[in-house]
């Protein structure tokens, strides 16, 4: 779903039941236990009915019990800009995941693999993980500029046990080429000599 609700957020019981059918099984064993069942059945009162012996084993319903919750990525800052950087210069932005639900939550961090992600780090410790419910994780991403101009990359935050919770951040920057300098010796000398 596009969408929660507050349902979602929090445990729901669920109860079903599988039956199970033996297809194959030893007969002389089954054999000795429908006649050890035929002679207690023997042995009660007529006055009591009792159950056929059944001819083969029965279907043995398994009950399943539990509670279903679905897990919720949450995100404030859905886009970040580094402002004016020069390039080769360091800057990290912290990120913060919110878990909204009451179910542990697992992420995975992905960029595009663009020319320009290679500008974006993420450190291994903060590409994947696990959210405790109704906690937050803070992560890291590095930018260090290798070209001026422009910068714009796509980071995906990925909700392992939900395919269709994916949150895409923009992040932006503007990289100016780092300044350089010359020297220029006056009256036409072409070295500098510091003496003895």
């Amino acid at each position: 779903l596009a969408v929660s609700t507050a349902v979602d957020m929090q445990p729901r019981p669920f109860s079903e039941h599988i039956h199970l059918r033996l297809e194959h099984y030893d007969e002389d064993v089954f054999n000795d236990h429908r006649k050890r069942m035929a002679e207690r059945a023997a042995n009660l009162s007529t006055s009591s009915p009792t159950a056929p012996v059944p001819s083969q084993p029965p279907v043995r319903p398994l009950p399943l019990v539990g509670r279903v919750v679905r897990s919720r990525l949450g995100i404030d800052q859905r886009h970040i800009h580094f402002g004016t950087r020069a390039t080769g210069e360091h800057t990290e932005r912290t990120l913060m995941l919110h878990n909204r639900s009451a179910a542990p939550l697992v992420f995975k961090m992905t960029k595009s693999g663009s020319n320009a992600s290679f500008d974006l780090h993420i450190p291994k410790t903060c590409r994947h993980g696990l959210i405790r419910p109704f906690g937050s994780r803070a992560v890291q991403l590095a930018f260090r500029p290798s070209l001026a101009g422009p910068f714009k990359e796509t980071v995906s935050v990925h909700n392992v046990l939900d395919a269709t919770d994916v949150v895409q951040i923009s992040v932006k920057a503007s990289v100016t080429k780092r300044g350089t300098f010359d020297i220029r010796l006056g009256g036409g000398a072409v070295h500098l000599d510091f003496g003895d």
